[in-house]
């Protein structure tokens, strides 16, 4: 059976979420919302008080990873103009997450997704379950189907830890027999040698087009299987793809995002043999649910 069988209703997930979004509902067990007990402000604590480092070709714990990720996160939370101090919008990206993470190869572990306050337009996982998108990357989005397929896409490097991968493969973080808590708490050289390598990846180096290909299948999947129209993602890569051969603003602003990521074709072609293995009942191909995210996100972006 294939990994991606195992629902027996694939738009009943949809159909809570639609119903929690419609009540007001910004945290639930079910879907594991953080901004319920995690507020903007919270978290920038958070990421203010992170402390630590890391390094090593070996197995590294959950408890671990989340501090790496943690670290980094209060990284690109600097970068990137810090966290967009809305509670609404931050509650419902994380609400659309959630769902979608529900989907994945990891399930079982909290997400944290954020709005980052940049006009570029971008998305970042870094390790534990710490998800980015900007205010730009937002901006070009028209629907939910489309949020739920960049988050997904994210969630898959979570799930698949490929950014977790690049630090352990780090030339700069071989030779450490061990990486616990205690010992990013106190070797402040080893974490930060860790979080360097993983922003390095993210906003530079990039991961490997077979990664990104993975989270590209992954993410249309998971959305498809919530009950999303798959094609979400292959429209938000395509325009892109259309704001790439613009030039001015809109070219600047979405450079980085392509010295990261591979090339378009490359990626439309991934998505597109994702959307095609899905089993969708016939009938009902996915929705966009373009007018809710319009509502909760008119005068925010």
């Amino acid at each position: 059976m294939s990994t991606y069988d195992r629902k027996k209703s694939t738009f009943f997930p949809l159909v809570v979420l639609s119903a929690l979004l419609s009540m007001g509902v910004s945290s639930c067990s079910g879907i594991q919302v953080r901004t319920g007990d995690e507020n903007v402000d919270q978290v920038l604590g958070m990421l203010q008080s992170a402390t630590g480092a890391a390094e090593g070709l070996l197995p590294i714990g959950y408890k671990e990873e989340r501090l790496i990720g943690l670290r980094m996160a209060h990284a690109l939370s600097e970068k990137y103009g810090g966290l967009l101090k809305d509670d609404e919008l931050t509650s419902y990206v994380n609400a659309v997450g959630s769902a979608v993470a529900l989907e994945s190869k990891r399930p079982d572990i909290p997400y944290f997704f954020g709005v980052l306050n940049s006009g570029t337009v971008n998305a970042f996982a870094c390790p534990g379950g710490y998800i980015f998108i900007t205010r730009g990357a937002l901006a070009q989005i028209q629907s939910e189907a489309e949020l739920a397929g960049v988050l997904g896409h994210e969630i898959a490097h979570v799930a698949n830890k490929h950014v977790l991968n690049a630090i352990r493969r780090a030339k700069t973080v071989r030779g450490v027999t061990q990486v616990t808590v205690s010992a990013l708490n106190s070797n402040l050289a080893m974490m930060t040698s860790m979080m360097d390598v993983g922003i390095d990846t993210l906003v530079n180096k990039g991961l490997s087009k077979g990664e990104e290909n993975e989270a590209d299948t992954e993410g249309a999947v998971y959305s498809g299987q919530l009950g999303y129209q798959p094609k979400g993602l292959l429209q938000f890569v395509t325009k892109l793809g259309e704001l790439r051969k613009q030039s001015g603003k809109d070219k600047e602003e979405v450079s980085v995002f392509f010295s990261t990521h591979p090339e378009n074709a490359d990626r439309l072609e991934s998505i597109q043999n994702a959307i095609a293995s899905l089993k969708q009942p016939a009938g009902k191909e996915g929705k966009w649910v373009k007018e809710r995210f319009q509502t909760r996100t008119a005068g925010r972006i």
